[in-house]
Protein backbone atom coordinates (compact mmCIF):
# COMPACT_ATOMS: atom_id res chain seq x y z
CA UNK A 1 0.00 0.00 0.00
CA UNK A 2 1.26 3.27 -0.72
CA UNK A 3 0.95 6.45 1.82
CA UNK A 4 -0.07 8.72 -0.85
CA UNK A 5 -1.56 8.86 -4.15
CA UNK A 6 2.04 10.15 -5.91
CA UNK A 7 0.49 11.43 -9.05
CA UNK A 8 -2.65 13.56 -7.56
CA UNK A 9 -0.26 15.15 -5.02
CA UNK A 10 2.42 15.63 -7.48
CA UNK A 11 -0.01 17.42 -9.94
CA UNK A 12 -1.17 19.74 -7.10
CA UNK A 13 1.74 21.03 -5.55
CA UNK A 14 2.79 21.52 -9.26
CA UNK A 15 -0.08 23.10 -10.42
CA UNK A 16 -0.26 25.68 -7.19
CA UNK A 17 3.49 26.36 -8.11
CA UNK A 18 5.03 24.98 -5.05
CA UNK A 19 8.89 24.37 -5.25
CA UNK A 20 8.78 20.78 -3.85
CA UNK A 21 7.31 17.85 -5.00
CA UNK A 22 5.54 14.96 -3.81
CA UNK A 23 8.15 12.79 -2.79
CA UNK A 24 10.24 15.92 -1.83
CA UNK A 25 7.92 16.99 0.48
CA UNK A 26 7.13 12.82 2.31
CA UNK A 27 11.22 13.13 2.22
CA UNK A 28 11.77 16.80 4.20
CA UNK A 29 8.82 14.80 6.43
CA UNK A 30 10.88 11.54 7.41
CA UNK A 31 13.91 13.52 7.49
CA UNK A 32 12.60 15.70 9.99
CA UNK A 33 11.11 13.01 11.77
CA UNK A 34 14.56 11.38 12.10
CA UNK A 35 15.95 13.97 13.59
CA UNK A 36 13.23 15.14 16.16
CA UNK A 37 11.69 11.73 16.39
CA UNK A 38 8.36 13.81 16.08
CA UNK A 39 6.85 16.61 13.86
CA UNK A 40 3.84 18.39 14.05
CA UNK A 41 1.79 18.50 10.92
CA UNK A 42 2.20 23.10 10.89
CA UNK A 43 5.74 22.50 11.40
CA UNK A 44 6.31 20.45 8.59
CA UNK A 45 3.77 22.36 6.32
CA UNK A 46 5.77 25.46 7.34
CA UNK A 47 8.95 23.82 5.43
CA UNK A 48 7.34 22.39 2.18
CA UNK A 49 4.56 25.01 1.54
CA UNK A 50 4.90 28.42 -0.17
CA UNK A 51 1.52 30.90 -0.93
CA UNK A 52 2.39 31.75 -4.63
CA UNK A 53 3.21 35.41 -5.03
CA UNK A 54 -0.01 37.42 -5.28
CA UNK A 55 -2.16 34.43 -4.33
CA UNK A 56 -5.57 34.95 -2.38
CA UNK A 57 -6.31 33.83 0.95
CA UNK A 58 -6.25 30.22 1.31
CA UNK A 59 -4.92 29.28 -2.18
CA UNK A 60 -3.00 26.59 -0.47
CA UNK A 61 -6.50 25.16 1.09
CA UNK A 62 -6.76 22.29 -1.53
CA UNK A 63 -3.65 20.90 -0.60
CA UNK A 64 -4.59 20.88 2.86
CA UNK A 65 -6.27 17.03 3.04
CA UNK A 66 -4.12 15.14 0.87
CA UNK A 67 -0.85 16.54 3.07
CA UNK A 68 -2.92 16.26 5.85
CA UNK A 69 -3.41 12.40 5.34
CA UNK A 70 0.29 11.87 4.02
CA UNK A 71 1.47 12.85 7.59
CA UNK A 72 -1.17 11.36 9.53
CA UNK A 73 -0.01 7.98 7.68
CA UNK A 74 4.10 8.46 7.46
CA UNK A 75 3.64 9.16 11.44
CA UNK A 76 1.58 5.93 11.81
CA UNK A 77 3.67 3.79 9.92
CA UNK A 78 7.36 4.70 11.73
CA UNK A 79 5.21 4.10 15.55
CA UNK A 80 4.69 0.75 14.24
CA UNK A 81 8.37 0.13 13.68
CA UNK A 82 7.70 -4.17 14.02
CA UNK A 83 5.59 -4.60 10.61
CA UNK A 84 7.88 -1.87 9.04
CA UNK A 85 4.98 -0.75 6.95
CA UNK A 86 6.55 2.34 5.87
CA UNK A 87 6.06 3.51 2.02
CA UNK A 88 7.93 5.95 -0.20
CA UNK A 89 5.61 8.68 -1.77
CA UNK A 90 6.91 7.80 -5.21
CA UNK A 91 5.02 6.99 -8.84
CA UNK A 92 3.49 3.63 -9.71
CA UNK A 93 5.85 0.93 -10.61
CA UNK A 94 4.35 1.60 -14.72
CA UNK A 95 5.75 5.09 -14.58
CA UNK A 96 8.25 5.56 -17.07
CA UNK A 97 11.81 4.80 -14.95
CA UNK A 98 13.36 7.79 -15.44
CA UNK A 99 10.35 9.51 -13.59
CA UNK A 100 10.61 6.79 -10.53
CA UNK A 101 14.32 7.68 -10.32
CA UNK A 102 14.11 11.24 -10.52
CA UNK A 103 11.73 10.93 -7.91
CA UNK A 104 13.55 8.98 -5.41
CA UNK A 105 16.28 11.06 -5.88
CA UNK A 106 14.16 13.89 -4.99
CA UNK A 107 13.22 12.18 -2.01
CA UNK A 108 16.22 12.14 -0.81
CA UNK A 109 17.08 15.50 -1.37
CA UNK A 110 14.26 16.16 0.50
CA UNK A 111 15.11 13.65 3.59
CA UNK A 112 18.37 15.67 3.79
CA UNK A 113 16.64 18.87 4.12
CA UNK A 114 14.32 17.86 6.84
CA UNK A 115 16.94 15.56 8.49
CA UNK A 116 18.94 19.78 8.86
CA UNK A 117 16.17 21.58 9.90
CA UNK A 118 14.75 18.96 12.25
CA UNK A 119 17.71 19.62 14.11
CA UNK A 120 19.87 16.05 12.66
CA UNK A 121 23.05 15.35 14.51
CA UNK A 122 26.32 15.40 12.73
CA UNK A 123 27.67 12.55 10.99
CA UNK A 124 30.32 12.38 13.53
CA UNK A 125 28.10 11.65 16.19
CA UNK A 126 25.37 9.46 15.34
CA UNK A 127 25.70 5.76 15.37
CA UNK A 128 27.57 4.10 12.51
CA UNK A 129 24.37 2.43 11.17
CA UNK A 130 22.68 5.17 11.46
CA UNK A 131 25.74 7.37 9.89
CA UNK A 132 25.75 5.30 6.85
CA UNK A 133 22.27 5.40 6.12
CA UNK A 134 22.43 9.41 6.24
CA UNK A 135 25.57 8.92 3.82
CA UNK A 136 24.12 6.79 0.98
CA UNK A 137 20.45 8.53 1.40
CA UNK A 138 22.96 11.87 0.48
CA UNK A 139 24.52 9.90 -2.18
CA UNK A 140 21.34 9.01 -3.84
CA UNK A 141 19.98 12.03 -3.49
CA UNK A 142 22.55 12.75 -6.81
CA UNK A 143 21.92 9.69 -8.52
CA UNK A 144 21.32 10.06 -12.23
CA UNK A 145 18.85 8.19 -14.00
CA UNK A 146 19.94 5.59 -16.67
CA UNK A 147 17.25 6.19 -19.63
CA UNK A 148 17.80 2.13 -20.27
CA UNK A 149 14.33 0.42 -19.03
CA UNK A 150 15.33 -2.76 -18.71
CA UNK A 151 15.03 -5.70 -15.53
CA UNK A 152 18.51 -5.42 -14.21
CA UNK A 153 17.49 -1.19 -13.68
CA UNK A 154 14.17 -1.90 -12.32
CA UNK A 155 15.61 -4.93 -10.06
CA UNK A 156 18.76 -2.24 -8.96
CA UNK A 157 15.60 0.63 -8.21
CA UNK A 158 13.61 -1.64 -6.09
CA UNK A 159 16.85 -2.58 -3.83
CA UNK A 160 17.06 0.96 -3.95
CA UNK A 161 13.71 1.89 -2.60
CA UNK A 162 13.29 -1.26 -0.42
CA UNK A 163 16.91 -0.06 1.29
CA UNK A 164 15.71 2.80 2.05
CA UNK A 165 12.33 2.29 3.06
CA UNK A 166 14.11 0.22 6.43
CA UNK A 167 16.77 1.98 6.45
CA UNK A 168 15.22 4.78 7.33
CA UNK A 169 12.78 3.07 10.35
CA UNK A 170 16.60 2.01 11.39
CA UNK A 171 18.15 5.13 11.40
CA UNK A 172 14.98 6.61 13.53
CA UNK A 173 15.43 3.48 15.70
CA UNK A 174 19.06 4.07 16.32
CA UNK A 175 18.25 7.58 17.02
CA UNK A 176 15.12 7.58 19.24
CA UNK A 177 14.65 3.77 21.08
CA UNK A 178 11.41 3.31 22.13
CA UNK A 179 11.26 3.41 26.13
CA UNK A 180 12.06 0.25 27.89
CA UNK A 181 8.82 -1.70 28.95
CA UNK A 182 9.10 -2.95 32.34
CA UNK A 183 7.04 -6.07 33.35
CA UNK A 184 5.30 -6.46 37.03
CA UNK A 185 5.38 -9.75 38.28
CA UNK A 186 2.09 -10.99 39.39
Amino acid sequence: MQDCDYTVLETELHRLAQPLGAAEVQGVLMGMMCAAGTVELARWLDEVLEAPEGSAPGALNTLAAPLTRLHERTVAAFGDRENMALDLCLPQDGAPLVERVNALAHWCEGFMYGYGVGGGRDLRHLPEDAAEILRDIAELSRVEPDTDENEANEVALSELIEYLRVGVLVMSLALHPPAPTTQRLQ
